[in-house]
């Protein structure tokens, strides 16, 4: 367990990786936290509040996610790899410059993403003083959260990010509790959340070393940050941009709704989001170690376990959302019903992609491009069907983002697939039946009873793990740490 006495990390004492299953399950815990802590939140604002209130502080989320992936978001994953190809290599000199290279322009960019969420907030939202400052230091704390993150998980440091995770995000829900009990109801409810994430970059920032660079590895660096930006605005952007569409073409309200189906959605990508953080590192180290064989057992085996998780947890919450709804969100949100499965679908086909995608970007640059020109292809069609069909409500902003998600998600797939040689025939065809199974139990369940929708769904969890015997064996030696 980490000391409750703090000290900046230092590589030369602090390094080290765990396996890839207990690892996963720590990144899982971190992630899931910090979902948790953004469930919670929601919950609390839509039952308290109301959908409006919920709208916008959903829209000033997008709006600092946003910003945030103009640089941290890829920045985060390239400190993420290229600490972590330090660390294959043992070079502990390599991983402090690496670090400083993007703890500096971190604090570059900070400058430009309060002057562009004050800009938004104060012009276009028309907000107070207090709940544009709200905004900026959210910003700013998303920001640095993210990339202070990437350098924790790549330099093997899991159990501090967790830690940490944990402190600062409890700390931040306490904090909103309280505003929520002294009946704040305005995004300045969001402020303690800011905070946590604030205290997070604050402890997280490691001892750095002077700023005597190679260039060389400056500039691959810059293309991997430049192409990775492309890839995040276009992917985790366009996620972000969904629901900002939903507010435009719905309103407040009609964000509202759109916000609460993705509140029941996106804990499923905690599951995907937490093996990822400590999956891309992983591989860069193998690769950087020259290990191809153990590169390519890792993403086979994280594609499988990320299957048998994303799917099951797919279908059981498909086939009970109509309680799942009516407990957690009452009878003002009626759309949740039909849009948080298109959600759902979607969450799942990019979660199993991630092994995919960190595979081809840890590869090369090559991958790096072909990665970003999938997601800026899916998005731009995702966009193209908003423009056409957005008019039709939060159900149509729902399949425009889902057609877009398949184009994402299925492109790295394929090329990791046929350049690796993956077994995944026999795979694909038991997601296609469970998909079948899952639309043939919602069909038959919808309009019963609570307990005939719990039936089904453990109904189906039970084939879909008698299907998964191998992968849910794998998923225990991992957690073992056995191969």
């Amino acid at each position: 367990m980490p000391s409750l006495r703090w000290e900046r990390v230092d590589f030369n004492r602090e390094i080290g990786s765990s396996s890839i299953g207990k690892g996963g399950l720590l990144g899982m815990l971190g992630v899931g936290w910090q979902g948790g802590v953004r469930f919670v939140t929601n919950i609390l604002i839509g039952n308290v509040a109301g959908a409006i209130l919920l709208g916008l502080t959903a829209t000033a989320l997008s709006i600092s996610q946003l910003i945030v992936l103009l640089w941290p978001a890829a920045a985060g994953a390239a400190a993420s790899r290229f600490v972590g190809l330090a660390l294959g290599r043992r070079d502990v000199g390599e991983m402090q410059k690496v670090a400083g290279y993007f703890i500096r322009r971190l604090m570059i960019f900070q400058l430009v993403a309060a002057v562009m969420s004050l800009t938004y907030w104060r012009l276009v939202e028309r907000g107070s003083w207090l709940e544009c400052l709200t905004v900026v230091l959210l910003t700013l704390g998303l920001a640095g959260w993210t990339t202070t993150r990437g350098i924790l998980f790549g330099s093997g440091n899991v159990r501090r990010a967790v830690f940490t995770d944990v402190l600062t995000g409890a700390a931040g829900l306490v904090g909103l509790c309280l505003f929520m009990v002294f009946g704040i109801r305005s995004i300045v409810v969001l402020l303690p959340v800011a905070c946590g994430y604030a205290l997070y970059t604050i402890l997280s920032i490691p001892r750095l070393a002077g700023s005597d660079f190679d260039q060389v590895l400056n500039k691959e660096i810059r293309r991997f940050v430049i192409l990775g930006t492309v890839g995040t605005i276009s992917s985790a952007g366009f996620l972000q941009l969904s629901l900002l569409a939903a507010r435009h073409f719905a309103g407040l309200e009609g964000a509202g709704q759109y916000s609460a189906s993705l509140t029941l959605a996106t804990p499923l990508s905690l599951v995907a989001a937490g093996l990822s953080v400590v999956l891309y590192p992983t591989l860069a180290r193998a690769w950087g170690g020259g290990s191809t064989h153990e590169f390519r057992r890792i993403t086979d085996q994280a594609t499988r376990v990320l299957c048998l998780a994303l799917i099951g947890g797919l279908g059981v919450v498909v086939i009970v959302r109509e309680g799942l709804v009516d407990l957690l969100w009452g009878p003002d949100f009626p759309d949740v019903v039909v849009v948080m499965p298109l959600l759902l679908a979607a969450v799942a086909i990019g979660g199993i992609s991630s092994p995919s995608v960190s595979a081809i970007t840890t590869r090369s640059e090559v991958g790096m491009r072909i990665s970003a020109a999938s997601s800026l292809s899916g998005a731009l069609v995702g966009c193209i069907a908003w423009a056409i069909f957005g008019s039709l409500g939060v159900q149509a902003i729902a399949w425009g983002y889902v057609a877009g998600s398949l184009i994402i998600a299925l492109v790295p797939i394929a090329v990791t697939w046929y350049r690796d040689g993956h077994a995944w025939v026999g795979l694909s065809l038991k997601v296609f039946a469970a998909l079948l199974l899952v639309w043939g139990l919602s069909v038959l369940t919808e309009g019963t009873s609570v307990v005939v929708q719990v039936c089904g769904a453990v109904a189906f969890l039970g084939v879909w793990l008698a299907l998964n015997r191998a992968e849910a064996s794998l998923v225990l030696r991992g957690v073992s740490g056995r191969r």
